[in-house]
């Protein structure tokens, strides 16, 4: 069997059954447990299974039909009703999520690399994010086994002024005069 979808095609209704009982229970049936992979790709086989052989109210996760709490119009079942391919946005360093008030919407978006990815158009749909297991210093692309400061390699966050916990970054720093105060000592004389 060389594709996912000639080996679902292959799959008898009773592997099938022992399928779902092994995730159900997370055992096989000679009492083995699955382990993590096992599980994941057994679910997968079990749900392609049940797209291709079962109507969609007797397949996993069907939660019948869903209406809004105004009642006023039915809101389609949309769990595992296609196997849409993936479509990969794109790869490398993610950062932190950003904020844009465009009138009257804000605007969601994140760094991937050298892109940006805009979030809004993503509302309503699965996204997957895969960790390939490579950590970079988002200052000067070390891989690192951990990142400090909010993507910092050690190095960098030990010597950056903006790693430093004395300094705030500049949306929140207001200018104010302090009072002037003596150099002297408040008990030395003049």
């Amino acid at each position: 069997m060389s594709t996912f979808s000639q080996m679902i095609e292959n799959i008898t209704p009773e592997i099938y059954e022992s399928l779902k009982l092994a995730v159900e229970i997370g055992k096989w049936s000679d009492g083995r447990k699955l382990t993590a992979e096992q599980k994941e790709l057994s679910l997968q086989a079990v749900i392609a299974w049940e797209m291709q052989n079962l109507p969609e109210e007797q397949r996993t996760g069907y939660m019948g039909p869903q209406e809004c709490a105004s009642k006023s119009a039915p809101v389609p079942n949309i769990l595992f009703k296609s196997m849409r391919p993936l479509i990969e946005l794109g790869r490398g360093s993610i950062s932190k999520m950003s904020a844009r008030l465009e009138s009257p919407l804000v605007q969601y978006a994140f760094r991937l690399g050298d892109s940006e990815v805009p979030v809004n158009p993503l509302l309503g749909t699965t996204v997957r994010l895969e960790y390939l297991g490579a950590i970079h210093c988002i200052h000067c692309g070390r891989k690192t086994k951990t990142s400090f400061s909010q993507g910092y390699c050690y190095p960098c966050m030990s010597k950056l002024a903006q790693c430093d916990v004395c300094i705030m970054p500049r949306r929140s720093v207001t200018t104010t005069r302090a009072p002037a105060v003596s150099r002297r000592g408040a008990n030395s004389s003049a």
